[in-house]
């Protein structure tokens, strides 16, 4: 039988959409599980509405202009591809707009490492790798 990973997927981040987000790529762990690295916008507002997403980052500009996390940024933002969405409480796969957040790369970086988000992000995973992905 062949699971389709998609119904675990998470929700677009952008506000009032309800699309499900798609995965980057599986990969298998070592202790046998399969992990999903899941993308944070989906198909429609990582391509067509792509403007979209560019206004509502740079109308959030980087938020740690006002140092909520320990350091102030003083990055000078001139384009969208400059900023990104970060996940508050380190899980990918909660996309309130209460838990995200826009931060300049260099921000975000610093504030993944310190909070640990990197060590645990990736943590949808399910057993039996073989009842997953079966050859076509």
């Amino acid at each position: 039988m062949k699971i389709n990973a998609k119904q675990w997927a998470p929700r677009c981040c952008m506000t009032q959409c309800n699309n499900q987000v798609d995965y980057h790529k599986r990969f298998r762990k070592m202790d046998g599980t399969v992990g999903f690295r899941w993308k944070t916008m989906c198909e429609d507002h990582r391509t067509v509405k792509k403007s979209e997403t560019d206004q509502f980052k740079m109308s959030r500009g980087c938020e740690n202009k006002d140092a909520r996390h320990g350091f102030a940024c003083t990055a000078m933002i001139t384009s969208a591809a400059q900023l990104d969405i970060h996940h508050r409480d380190g899980n990918r796969h909660n996309n309130l707009a209460s838990n995200l957040e826009c931060l300049c790369r260099n921000c975000h970086q610093v504030v993944t490492l310190n909070n640990g988000d990197h060590l645990n992000r990736y943590t949808n995973t399910v057993k039996e790798f073989d009842t997953w992905f079966q050859a076509s």
